[in-house]
């Protein structure tokens, strides 16, 4: 009997580990977090959040042409870059607690002679372990470092880099974490295409492959990995989707439409991706959303026809999908899901017609806490609207499309960048925005806000 108990006990705590190993939210893998575009990470630490609300704002300089690079850490923390000079890309990264206490502040290497013109956005592996990697230039010479940051928990993180050319990049360029095989996947520049794939051994630094046949996912584009196959997805400058596998060999690709951003989700478990498009062969270049099979070939599963009420906007959300396959967008005035056949499973109103008229209103970003069944849209005027401007957050719920709670982010300031909710556990969610345009000074601003309880 006690065998019996042991082996059954032994056999819980295997399958309690293999779904912790198999869950994409405890990492932050990409810039959007995960595969599936939650900007949602599990705290495999304790946050020790307050419940309270904070702001936090840093106005030294404008950050307008800064690259963020926000990333959640596995204790809840976040980590941001910011510059010092509106010329430079990145100068040092900030790390913040749920709380809103600076952590630590730590420079990032310079190079002599040279100044710091692009970066990538900074992931973290399940250790906690920090990636980025930051490209240099000056005296008509460029160059390249890629950084890692242990001990990134404590007040004494340790920072370590490796220079190569190789890894330079214009501006800004993608960074994902490959975990079943150890990668660090990212874009290169190339004198044919605007950028290339290229991977790196996550251990030692070593670039195991660049491969210049194929466009890279760009500074506009998102690497999203397979966690359970290792198998890599992006789409390029050509908006051809590819497929390739560890060893930087393309397995496939497909034409995944113009006219539309380079954002889509991805379904580990079914291997499907949907994405958001605008169709520029009708003169109104209305919206449809896409789904695709990428298991073995690249095959169209269903096209979403967007309503009257949306079909001529410019802006939708990037998609974002739950473990069951239902994929949520939002284009103002809407919030909608849609089944896994395409189906519209329901569609919400979030602002009025009086609204929409007066402060131009448009979908930002879409963030999704499915423990709780709880989405976040980020609405706000665009920075071309002219007169009093509004931006909010909507919590929404994710089954019924009950709204259940608007945020307002926009503290009477007439002009903001805001960024999506970077949500922590069930417990708390960040939001970051810069705040006017350039001349005129351009602080960054974070709050920390209790999330929405169901």
């Amino acid at each position: 009997m006690e065998c019996l108990l042991v082996s059954f006990l032994f056999c819980l705590v295997a399958q309690i580990l293999h779904a912790n190993v198999s869950d994409d939210e405890y990492l932050w893998s990409t810039d959007e977090g995960n595969s599936h575009n939650t900007f949602h990470i599990i705290p495999s630490i304790a946050a020790n959040y307050s419940g309270k609300t904070w702001q936090y704002e840093y106005n030294s300089s404008s950050q307008d042409l800064t690259n963020l690079g926000i990333s959640g850490g596995v204790n809840g923390d976040v980590y941001f870059f910011l510059s010092e000079t509106r010329y430079h890309a990145v100068d040092f990264i900030i790390c913040l607690t749920t709380n809103g206490v600076i952590r630590w502040k730590l420079y990032i290497e310079s190079v002599a002679d040279m100044i710091p013109v692009g970066a990538s956005n900074i992931v973290s592996d399940r250790n906690g372990t920090l990636y980025y990697s930051v490209s240099w230039t000056g005296n008509e010479e460029y160059t390249a470092k890629i950084c890692r940051i242990t001990y990134a928990q404590t007040d004494h993180p340790y920072q370590e880099c490796i220079i190569n050319y190789e890894l330079y990049m214009d501006i800004n360029s993608p960074l994902a974490i490959n975990e079943k095989f150890n990668l660090l996947i990212t874009a290169v520049v190339d004198d044919t295409f605007e950028s290339v794939p290229a991977a790196m051994n996550k251990t030692t630094f070593e670039i195991l492959w660049i491969n210049r046949n194929y466009f890279g996912a760009g500074m506009n584009g998102h690497y999203k990995i397979d966690s359970k196959t290792g198998h890599m997805y992006w789409i390029g400058g050509d908006d051809y989707l590819l497929k390739f596998n560890e060893k930087g060999q393309k397995l496939f690709d497909g034409d995944s439409h113009s006219g539309g951003g380079r954002q889509f989700v991805l379904d580990n478990d079914q291997q499907i991706i949907v994405r958001s498009w605008q169709n520029m062969s009708d003169i109104h270049w209305p919206i449809v959303v896409s789904s695709w099979n990428v298991s073995k070939q690249f095959q169209l599963r269903w096209n979403w026809y967007a309503p009257k009420s949306i079909s001529e906007n410019d802006a939708i959300t990037q998609p974002i999908m739950n473990e069951k396959g239902i994929t949520y967008l939002s284009s103002m005035p809407l919030i909608f899901a849609l089944s896994t056949t395409g189906k519209t499973l329901w569609a919400t109103k979030l602002a009025t017609n009086e609204e929409m008229k007066n402060f131009e209103l448009i979908s930002w970003c879409l963030s999704m806490n499915s423990h709780t069944g709880i989405l976040y849209v980020v609405a706000g005027s665009p920075l071309f609207h002219k007169g009093d401007a509004v931006y909010f957050i909507t919590a929404v719920h994710m089954d019924t499309g009950k709204v259940l709670k608007r945020i307002n982010i926009n503290h009477g300031i007439a002009k903001v960048t805001p960024s999506c909710p970077i949500l922590i556990g069930n417990d708390m969610f960040y939001v970051f925005w810069l705040t006017g345009q350039y001349p005129d000074l351009v602080p960054l601003k974070l709050a920390g806000i209790p999330q929405v309880k169901p």
